[in-house]
């Protein structure tokens, strides 16, 4: 972690040794007392603060300063089909990381349709991952995370077309009737259709779970306005499609120029 992130009024509370956030300070960053630690309040502003004492169970640190505005997210919304929970903690880790804006999860008809009773969605336990991919950045901001029961309830929560674009990777079967024109196999790995739009204020990136979209959920898709695109001929990982797609958006529509 980049910075040690904490809930509010949690930074003035010993911290124990055995919490990762105390066993990075001490294993990880080698503080003694004295050492400053970049420090965040989740959702909140960053600063520094001073590692005070030390004792065999707890490590008390004391504030310095507080604020630090953190870069606001990128206004990007990414729809991901629900993959195993184990896949999908590193994906909901990883997409913090990068600094995408809105995270909307949803059932897919390929999909287990048990994954929403895992623990991960038990008292919003997954937003520790979040809180570790900001960590990794840096930065305290959380995506905002929805849940959609199917791809159609997905596509009620994202943001108006007009202002931002709408892209899905797949790549869809031999026999598939959809419109040639929005095949990402006629890619051949050209991006003419992804230049920069200024006057788009972000995007949307919609990736399906580990069997992919159906034919039904690629034409309600179609139906949305999403433009299909492909990732090259190798078949990826769920995790490894979200964020390469994402940042191959990114990188693209201009938002890292």
């Amino acid at each position: 972690m980049n910075r040690v992130l904490f809930e509010a009024g949690e930074l003035e509370q010993p911290l124990s040794r055995s919490d990762p956030r105390g066993r990075h300070i001490l294993k990880v960053l080698n503080a003694v007392v004295g050492d400053r630690v970049r420090v965040g309040i989740v959702d909140g502003l960053a600063g520094t603060a001073v590692l005070r004492e030390l004792t065999q169970t707890h490590i008390v640190l004391e504030l310095e300063t507080l604020n630090e505005t953190p870069p606001q997210l990128f206004p990007v919304t990414v729809v991901l089909g629900h993959t195993r929970p184990i896949v999908l903690q590193r994906v909901l880790r990883d997409l913090t990381t990068i600094g995408v804006g809105h995270i909307i999860v949803t059932h897919t008809e390929l999909g287990e349709k048990s994954y929403f009773l895992s623990n991960l969605w038990q008292q919003d336990a997954y937003r520790a991952f979040l809180i570790e991919g900001a960590a990794q950045a840096g930065c305290t901001r959380l995506p905002r995370v929805d849940r959609a029961r199917f791809l159609g309830e997905a596509c009620e929560l994202l943001p108006p077309q007009n202002t931002h674009k709408r892209y899905a990777f797949d790549l869809p079967p031999a026999n598939s009737d959809i419109d040639p024109d929005i095949d990402p196999a006629s890619d051949s790995g050209g991006r003419s259709d992804i230049d920069p739009a200024p006057d788009l204020a972000g995007f949307v990136a919609a990736f399906g779970s580990e069997r992919g979209w159906t034919e039904r959920e690629r034409r309600r898709l179609q139906e949305s306005h999403f433009t299909f695109r492909g990732l090259g001929p190798r078949i990826l990982r769920s995790e490894t499609a979200a964020v390469c797609g994402t940042m191959v958006l990114l990188e693209a529509l201009g938002f890292f120029a």
